[in-house]
């Protein structure tokens, strides 16, 4: 009986989720902080994430193309 009083309380919050907001105004209020926060405050650490996956792939690209056929500045050496 537990596991369906529980997944009754599931279903019931998921119908408050979906359910339109009770104060338009201030849920597109709301709604324009978190894209701020989402888009424009989260650059820092995208910077940061694409330097390191940037070194990561110049590392096995140069592993990659040790290749005794191709000429050594190809691999930058």
């Amino acid at each position: 009986m537990a596991f369906l009083r529980i997944i009754g309380e599931y279903f019931i919050l998921l119908g408050r989720v979906f359910r339109a907001p009770d104060k338009q105004r201030m849920f597109w209020r709301q709604f324009a902080k978190e894209l701020d926060k989402l888009g424009t405050q989260s650059v820092p650490i995208d910077l940061v994430i694409s330097v390191f996956i940037g070194a990561i792939m110049t590392m096995q690209i140069k592993l990659d193309m040790a290749n005794p056929l191709l000429p050594k500045y190809t691999v930058g050496a």
